[in-house]
C-alpha cells in the first residue's frame, strides 16, 4: 500500500509542477514576447520616420492635463487619452516648405517682400510676406494644410539670401486660463524650387478654362486694310497686332492686359483685381508669349502661341471684271459673273466662294471691319491715267487682310463708229433774167 501511495503521490507532484510552468508560460512568457515584438515594430517604424521630428514633450518629461473644452486642442491634430498631452511624430518640415519660383501679377498693390511657398505633400501654395505668420493645420502626423484661420502651427519665411530662404516653424498650446501648456519652434533653410517634385498638377487645373481657349485663339500680324484705308478713328490701332477668336477679335500689343470674366476676355487697364489676369508679355512676327494668373494671383502660367500666317490672295480681278469701260471721271461699266454693272470710286466688294459682291450699308461695312464677315476684299480706288494710258485701279487683300496685291487694268477702248458720209447740198443754178 505504502509503494502504490508513493507512486500516486510521485505522479501527482510531476503533474503539479506542469501545470505550475504552464501557467507560468501562459502569464509572464507570452506578455513579454508580444512586448519585445512591439518594441521591435515601433523601432521599426521609428526608423522609418528617422526624418520626422518629435514634438510635444514637456521639457520635464512629465505629462499635463488639460481640458477637454479647449476647442483648439481638442480639434487639433493632437491625441488626448484620459485628458493628457500625447507626443506625435511630424513629417521632415524641411523637405515639406518649398519656396517656389514666380512671375507677380504686375497689378499687385505692393510687391515687395513676396513670394510664394508650398507644400509638397498637398501641392497647396500661397503668397506670403517676409516674416508674415502663415497658420497650419494639422490632422495628423503626416498631413497638413494652410489654414484660413488661427492655430497653434505657424510657419514664417525669411529670404537670407538670393535663392536661400530661413523658416520658422512654431506651434504653442494654451489652456482655458490662456496659460501656456508648451511652445516650440525648429529653424531651417531651404532653397528656391522652379517647382513641385511632382509638377504643377493644380496649376493647370486652376487655369485650365483660360488654357483652353487659348489654344483656339489666332494671332495675326496687323490689318493692312486698317493701315491704308483707315482714318483718324484707327489711327491708335494701326500696324498693332490681332488676337481672334470666333467673332472676337482685339488689337494687341506688348504689355496689353486682359481679365477673364464670364467665360470671355475683356481688355482691361485699371479694373483687373480679383480676376484672371493675362498680359501680352513678348510679340514678335513669329510668335506671341503670354502669361496667365488666377484671380489670387498665385498660379500663373506661360503659354506661347505661334503666329498663324497666311498666303496673298491668288484671285485675278481681270478674270471677274471684263469689258471695263469709263462712264464717269469717277465710275466704269463692267460685266461681273454675266451681268453689266457699275462700279463707283470707294467701292468694296467681297468675295465670298468665288462671288463678288458690293458692300453697299454701312452695317455690312462695320461687320467686315470686326471680322464678322469674312472674304477676300477688293476696294476700287478710281480711275487713273499712266504713261497715256487710263487704267482701272484698286487694291485687293486675302482674307485675313495681312497681304495685299495692287490692280491696275486698262479700260477697255470704245469701238468708234466709222465717219458718216456728208450730204451734198445741191446748188440751184441761178438763173439769167433777161433785161
Amino acid at each position: 500500500m505504502l509503494v502504490e501511495k508513493q507512486i500516486s503521490i510521485s505522479s501527482y507532484l510531476k503533474v503539479l509542477n506542469s501545470g505550475i510552468a504552464l501557467f507560468f508560460s501562459l502569464t509572464m512568457l507570452i506578455p513579454l514576447s508580444a512586448f519585445i515584438f512591439s518594441v521591435l515594430v515601433d523601432s521599426h517604424d521609428l526608423h522609418k520616420k528617422s526624418g520626422a521630428s518629435l514634438f510635444f514633450q514637456d521639457k520635464e518629461g512629465e505629462k499635463k492635463r488639460v481640458s477637454l473644452t479647449d476647442q483648439k486642442l481638442e480639434n487639433s491634430f493632437i491625441s488626448l487619452n484620459n485628458n493628457e498631452l500625447k507626443a506625435v511624430f511630424f513629417p521632415d518640415f524641411e523637405k515639406e516648405f518649398v519656396v517656389l519660383e514666380h512671375t507677380q501679377r504686375p497689378d499687385l498693390v505692393k510687391k515687395e517682400d513676396l513670394f510664394i511657398v508650398g507644400l509638397e505633400s498637398s501641392q497647396e501654395k500661397r503668397l506670403a510676406y517676409q516674416g508674415e505668420k502663415i497658420y497650419l493645420t494639422c490632422k495628423n502626423g503626416q498631413e497638413i494644410s494652410f489654414a484660413l484661420s488661427q492655430t497653434p502651427f505657424w510657419c514664417q519665411f525669411y529670404e537670407k539670401e538670393c535663392g536661400r530662404f530661413e523658416v520658422q516653424f512654431a506651434a504653442e498650446f494654451k489652456g482655458v486660463d490662456k496659460t501656456s501648456l508648451y511652445s516650440d519652434n525648429q529653424m531651417f533653410v531651404v532653397d528656391l524650387k522652379k517647382d513641385f517634385s511632382t509638377g504643377a498638377i493644380f496649376c493647370e487645373n486652376k487655369l485650365a478654362l483660360i488654357s483652353q481657349f487659348l489654344a483656339k485663339v489666332k494671332i495675326y500680324e496687323p490689318d493692312l486694310l486698317i493701315q491704308i484705308y483707315g482714318g483718324k478713328s484707327f489711327e491708335g490701332v494701326k500696324g498693332l497686332y490681332r488676337m481672334i477668336s470666333g467673332s472676337d477679335s482685339f488689337f494687341i500689343k506688348e504689355g496689353e492686359f486682359f481679365v477673364w470674366r464670364n467665360g470671355k476676355l475683356e481688355q482691361e487697364k485699371n479694373r483687373t483685381q480679383n480676376a484672371p489676369l493675362l498680359l501680352v508679355k513678348s510679340l514678335d512676327s513669329f510668335k506671341c508669349e503670354i502669361v496667365v494668373w488666377d484671380s489670387e494671383g498665385i498660379y500663373n502660367k506661360f503659354i506661347t502661341i505661334p503666329l498663324t500666317k497666311s498666303a496673298p490672295s491668288n484671285l485675278k480681278i481681270g478674270e471677274f471684271f471684263s469689258k471695263i469701260h469709263q462712264r464717269t471721271d469717277v465710275s466704269v461699266t463692267c460685266q461681273l459673273h454675266g451681268r453689266n454693272v457699275i462700279v463707283r470710286k470707294g467701292d468694296w466688294l467681297l468675295c465670298q466662294k468665288g462671288q463678288f459682291r458690293n458692300l453697299r450699308t454701312a452695317d455690312e461695312i462695320k461687320d467686315y471691319l470686326r471680322y464678322a464677315l469674312k472674304g477676300e476684299l477688293f476696294i476700287f480706288d478710281g480711275i487713273v491715267k499712266k504713261e497715256g494710258v487710263t487704267l482701272f485701279t484698286g487694291h485687293l487683300f486675302n482674307e485675313e487682310r495681312t497681304a495685299l496685291k495692287k490692280v491696275e487694268i486698262a479700260l477697255a477702248e470704245r469701238k468708234k463708229a466709222p465717219p458718216s458720209k456728208k450730204k451734198e447740198t445741191k446748188v440751184a443754178p441761178q438763173q439769167v433774167r433777161d433785161e
